[in-house]
């Protein structure tokens, strides 16, 4: 593989190791919590199932949360650390926006 392309195929994977945890952690939770409109004793159950009788529970939050977003932390790093803009230029793009905004007629 292409060193462009590489960058690229890792670049599409730093986006989806930080979109597709977080969204199945939000997604699992948000239907967990929907289960209180049933009763009490919905969403005890549902939460008995999820804290203590789920399978592969330490498989699933090893490689489907901690994983991906341990990979997007340090590829993000790695990213931030190799662009080549200075802090001088990152205040102006700053301020420049924020004048820009301010100055805005609605």
């Amino acid at each position: 593989m292409e060193r462009k392309e590489y960058s690229f195929f890792l670049r599409r994977l730093h986006s989806l190791s930080g979109v597709i945890p977080v969204g199945i952690f939000m997604t699992v939770h948000l239907l967990i919590n929907f289960t209180a409109v049933s009763g009490s004793e919905a969403y005890n159950q549902a939460a008995d199932f999820m804290f203590n009788n789920l399978p592969f529970k330490l498989f699933l939050r090893t490689f489907v949360i901690f994983l991906p977003l341990i990979f997007h932390a340090v590829y993000g790093f790695y990213i931030l650390f190799q662009a080549k803009t200075t802090f001088a230029n990152l205040a102006t793009i700053a301020i420049g926006s924020f004048i820009y905004k301010e100055l805005q007629v609605y």
